[in-house]
């Protein structure tokens, strides 16, 4: 790692013409004076400034406020995330009783049932390899579930049962569960409802799917409405896609450029001195290839574009809500509202399940 820092700090040197050519150590082919060393940045490791205190790049240019925050975030990340990925680690290793005991304790220090989520996805994943694991599991889900019909929770603990009892395949005791809450607790049963009203359209409990939706008509304007903004969102997130992709890529190129000169430099450089030493990147089993800058390899694995990504989903959720509605207004009866919000879908999207989403209604019946 330290060869790797002052290899890359060498680098950063060479592309402003700071290297002291004067000061080479035989021993390593490395500078041997101070001016670098004095001027990295700890936060990378890198060089921040050559040795007159001039900074290497532009603090101005937002490319390197992106690449900053880009390396903040993913640390941030993988600090919050640290924790869970031990537990799947126990899990992998077949470490179960000490992936159940993490996961308990996970559980009884938890502040909000949202931040557990990364820990319940790995429960369901031990439970299946560790009868002790869907016991422990069973147990929760009955706890909370208690805690909800006594009126002690919140949608987000409300979300939590409908998670557990969907990975045990009883739907039916979550809309169980919802018709108690809606039986002592009305404005709770609004909050929980977003979480349930599908599997309330699957289990056929059409008259309290339209007792929390209220007017069809308002609802498709809310659904339309929300549709319109999202695709809005997902329009001007793909254009901004598409170009951040063609400037990364600018920059790759010019980076590896960079990094070509700098190795036939070094190669210019160790041939003048005649240094006979081993090579400085390398260690015993490595390549002795040069690595790439950070702000290169940041970039080699471009994401899916998250705005033709998130077109799809907003279009999919239309789709689903809407053929949802038509399929309770068609149970109950009331087939011209029926066919209107049907018609009004088709002009927003024209989809094959919407066309066919009363005849599907029907055959379901």
């Amino acid at each position: 790692m330290r060869t790797n820092r002052i290899a890359a700090v060498s680098l950063l040197a060479l592309m402003t013409g700071n290297l002291p050519a004067q000061r080479i150590d035989p021993a390593n082919g490395l500078s041997s004076g101070t001016a670098l060393a004095t001027h990295v940045d700890p936060s990378s490791g890198l060089s921040a400034a050559d040795g007159e205190g001039k900074p290497l790049v532009d603090p101005a240019d937002p490319f390197n406020e992106i690449v900053r925050t880009s390396f903040s975030n993913g640390q941030a990340l993988q600090e919050s995330y640290g924790p869970v990925m031990e537990v799947q680690k126990l899990i992998v290793a077949h470490r179960y009783e000490e992936a159940l005991q993490r996961l308990r304790q996970s559980y009884q220090a938890r502040t909000d049932p949202s931040a557990f989520r990364p820990y319940l996805m790995r429960w369901f994943n031990l439970r299946q390899k560790f009868v002790p694991a869907n016991d422990a599991l069973k147990a929760i889900l009955e706890d909370e579930t208690r805690r909800l019909s006594d009126g002690k929770g919140n949608a987000d603990l409300f979300l939590e049962v409908e998670m557990i009892n969907n990975e045990l395949s009883q739907g039916e005791a979550t809309c169980a569960l919802f018709q108690a809450i809606d039986s002592s607790d009305k404005k709770l049963a609004a909050d929980c409802f977003p979480y349930i009203e599908g599997l309330l359209v699957d289990n056929r409990h059409y008259g309290l799917f339209l007792k929390y939706t209220g007017d069809p008509q308002a609802y498709f304007e809310s659904e339309r409405a929300t549709f319109e903004k999202e695709n809005e969102w997902a329009a001007n997130w793909q254009a901004t896609h598409v170009k951040w992709l063609a400037e990364m890529d600018e920059r790759q190129r010019k980076v590896e450029s960079i990094r070509q000169e700098y190795q036939k430099q070094f190669r210019d450089l160790e041939q003048a001195r005649q240094i006979v030493r081993p090579d400085p990147i390398a260690g015993p089993g490595q390549s002795n290839q040069l690595p790439s800058l950070p702000i290169h390899t940041a970039f080699v694995h471009t994401p899916s574009n998250p705005g033709f990504t998130a077109a799809q989903v907003a279009t999919n959720v239309f789709v689903d809500r809407n053929c949802r509605l038509i399929e309770v207004l068609t149970a109950t009866s009331r087939h011209a509202e029926a066919q209107r919000i049907r018609d009004k879908a088709i002009a927003v999207v024209d989809a094959p399940r919407l066309r066919s989403a009363i005849t599907d209604a029907r055959r379901r019946l």
